[in-house]
């Protein structure tokens, strides 16, 4: 039920339908894996557990896309996420459909690779979710990023390594583990999610392109923190600095690193660091490339004078905050 009214909130409120696609298959799927793989007692019906089944076969493949999804803010389905997904959902409902929801006593060679496909993606997500850890300033959903890898992705691992008998789980007893998980962790995101703000519930990417209005933060102190950030930012251009990290900006600050998280993502309204610099970044790039004396600059040279550790983030920002490349842009100048 919990996840039927997670597929419902989502097809309600979410705007964009490539996210709606992938919460909705994510819910599904998932709901249709447990009823595929329930113990016998709930007295499902061979022909139509079979359908739960096989509609829960592309379960790790939505697990996938979904933690893109929650921790990489302004996540955009490439041509390389569609076929990494496809190159698992395919063969899992080949082999499903052949199987017919009952395990073999030796697994073949295509369910071998398909589980170790499984565990690669897993592994992968666990790689991107560690990744952003320092850049997050969305307090909630930074304390749960290993909760995340230790819950959903290690019950993605147990499920794969016991399909090809790595691990000793009988069919009955992975059908239990994986329902009580599965269930366990429907409810903990179910409530996460509905804490979050609207912004966040629906993956509203963040803007770079200019500071977002925010409310006015409560404490003074974080007031006075915040005025001190804009002073650092706009005339001592901190921002110039490579490698700039948030714990070197409150060392510069000499506040408290939370403290100053707090003050970017709620009084800013930066959900990762990377944007607040781009913000500054780019804004100072843009007036570069306006500039006829800079005209002859090559671009390199312009993102590595600004912060900028090498030409693929800052290609990437760029097209992010203006819709175009900073080459198109300083064309558009002339």
């Amino acid at each position: 039920m919990l996840l039927l009214l997670l597929t419902v909130l989502d097809c309600r409120d979410c705007q964009n339908l490539t996210r709606r696609l992938i919460l909705t298959g994510l819910c599904l799927s998932t709901a249709g894996f447990v009823l595929g793989t329930s113990p016998d007692m709930m007295q499902i019906p061979d022909g139509l557990r079979f359908l739960f089944y096989l509609s829960g076969a592309p379960s790790m493949a939505f697990v996938w896309l979904f933690g893109f999804l929650v921790f990489e803010d302004g996540f955009k389905v490439q041509r390389w996420h569609v076929a990494a997904a496809l190159l698992y959902v395919i063969p899992a409902v080949i082999i499903c459909f052949i199987v017919g929801g009952a395990w073999p006593e030796t697994p073949s060679i295509s369910i071998i690779a398909l589980n170790v496909y499984g565990i690669f993606l897993m592994l992968h997500l666990g790689y991107i979710i560690t990744r952003g850890y320092h850049n997050d300033l969305v307090i909630r959903r930074r304390r749960i990023r290993f909760l995340f890898i230790g819950g959903l992705l290690s019950v993605g691992i147990m499920s794969s390594l016991a399909h090809i008998q790595v691990l000793p789980f009988s069919e009955v007893a992975m059908g239990w583990f994986e329902t009580i998980a599965i269930f366990t962790l429907t409810v903990w995101a179910f409530l996460w999610l509905t804490r979050l703000d609207e912004g966040e519930l629906m993956f509203m990417p963040a803007s770079v392109a200019a500071l977002p209005a925010a409310p006015s933060l409560q404490d003074p102190r974080d007031e006075a923190l915040k005025s001190r950030l804009i002073m650092l930012m706009n005339e001592d251009q901190a921002y110039l600095e490579q490698g700039l990290t948030i714990r070197a900006l409150a060392e510069k600050l000499k506040a408290p690193e939370h403290r100053l998280r707090h003050v970017i993502n709620k009084g800013l309204g930066y959900r990762n660091f990377a944007g607040f610099l781009n913000h500054y970044r780019i804004g100072a790039i843009k007036a570069a490339l306006a500039d006829p004396e800079k005209a002859n600059l090559p671009i390199l040279t312009l993102a590595m004078d600004y912060g900028y550790n090498s030409l693929a983030p800052f290609n990437r920002a760029f097209r992010e905050a203006e819709g175009m490349t900073p080459s198109e842009y300083r064309q558009s100048l002339i």
